[in-house]
């Protein structure tokens, strides 16, 4: 037979996998990873980092995907894991009536009159950690995209025997 089940899903790009209380399914773009750190997590007043989600920055130019896995680096050497849920976009325009001014009131074809300041900011719902340790991961923590390996072990494959036969293959 040669390849696990879990391995043969995963060559196909997606899994459906039973998690958070819905059945859900992840489309994996597996990239590879040579742990380059693509963001920080950020914790604020309106949005702190909890056991359930958190939220990280990243640049504008990095290329992510909802349901990507990413990993936390946390506290005791234990890493935390998590599925990107929303990728957001923000400047520094405290509305929308402010950028349509600032591109000479809605005109499309004019240069805009302000340079706004912008960021990617996404936020992601935790999935697991290595060391069963489920306290919010701390403000400016390095994320980066997990490995094929990581998102077998977060999603919990390296603890289950999974037998074919018993699902149809």
């Amino acid at each position: 037979m040669g390849k696990s089940f879990i391995s043969d899903l995963l060559d196909r790009k997606f899994l459906k996998v039973k998690v958070f209380k819905y059945r859900v399914f992840f489309k994996f773009v597996l990239k590879e990873n040579n742990m380059s750190i693509i963001g920080k997590i950020v914790a604020t007043e309106k949005n702190p980092t909890t056991v359930d989600d958190f939220f990280f920055w990243t640049s504008q130019n990095e290329i992510l995907n909802p349901f990507d896995v990413i990993k936390v680096e946390h506290i005791k050497d234990s890493i935390t894991y998590g599925v990107v849920e929303e990728i957001c976009h923000i400047t520094d325009a405290p509305s929308y009536l402010t950028n349509f001014i600032s591109n000479d009131f809605g005109d499309v074809q004019a240069p805009s009159n302000t340079e706004r300041i912008g960021m990617n900011y996404i936020k992601a719902k935790v999935i697991s950690n290595t060391k069963n340790i489920y306290i919010p991961v701390i403000n400016e923590a390095k994320v980066s995209l997990a490995n094929r390996t990581e998102i077998e072990n977060a999603l919990g494959f390296d603890d289950v025997a999974v037998n074919a036969n018993l699902l149809g293959s």
